[in-house]
């Protein structure tokens, strides 16, 4: 009884911690898209910079 109850509770608690996880991995992924975007908007692509540079 006493031992299931603990191993609901750890479960709950690990669900908890892989969301809170995922959640920060969209959020930076989220982060990410939103700089390459201004990036693009102001014409500095960090991937592209060499190619696309005019010299």
């Amino acid at each position: 009884m006493c031992r299931a109850k603990i191993q609901f509770l750890w479960q709950r608690e690990r669900q908890i911690l892989q969301n809170t996880l995922f959640r920060g991995l969209e959020l930076k992924k989220r982060g990410k898209e939103r700089r390459k975007l201004v990036w693009e908007k102001f014409g500095m692509n960090p991937g592209r910079s060499e190619s696309s540079s005019p010299r």
